[in-house]
């Protein structure tokens, strides 16, 4: 299956369109980080966590003849010895949300997580009202476990905050049923 969009590790250069989408309001809702974000924090951030390894940051790009950045998506605090991380992502650019492409950058940063940082967990807490996020979570494999009662606060509201995690084992086999599946549908299509 061709992803419609492929990730292109985080630049310097990207600083512009992480703080713009950042900013915005459609993305700042639902971040557990309520202030805007500057360049120079921004800057720091990429000096000190991104270029140090404590986190792998890509740019989520469209894989059309546009070839548009669209968002981010990122495994922060990577513990090499726990084999787990965080994930995290943003879809910056609004025309592009709601059209699955967050689904597919997940996908792909899975494989890095799984197969080339060799991890075992990766985890990720998500607003409760987050639904689009919490179906396309769900899609590729994370389950909910666990639910922190009043977690998260967004000027006037008081929200949980639903905790989710996918596992090596249970990604490997969702893939490999996938892979399974699509190869019998090729099968059946060439008869």
């Amino acid at each position: 299956m061709r992803e419609p969009v492929f990730l292109r590790p985080l630049e310097r250069t990207d600083t512009e369109d992480i703080v713009r989408w950042r900013n915005s309001e459609q993305v700042k809702k639902n971040l557990f980080t309520q202030t805007d974000l500057t360049p120079a924090q921004h800057l720091h951030y990429y000096e000190t966590v991104v270029c140090s390894g404590k986190c792998r940051q890509y740019i989520i790009v469209t894989a059309d003849d546009a070839r548009k950045a669209i968002g981010t998506v990122f495994l922060k605090n990577i513990d090499p010895a726990g084999k787990t991380a965080e994930f995290g992502i943003f879809i910056g650019e609004a025309a592009y949300r709601g059209k699955g492409l967050s689904a597919s950058a997940t996908r792909q940063i899975l494989k890095v997580a799984f197969l080339e940082l060799l991890l075992e967990e990766v985890t990720l807490s998500v607003v409760e009202d987050n639904l689009p996020a919490r179906k396309s979570y769900e899609r590729v494999g994370f389950q909910e476990t666990g639910r922190i009662f009043g977690g998260f606060h967004r000027q006037a509201e008081i929200l949980d905050v639903i905790e989710m995690k996918l596992q090596r084992d249970r990604w490997a086999l969702l893939n490999y049923e996938q892979d399974r599946d699509q190869a019998e549908g090729m099968s059946r299509v060439s008869e």
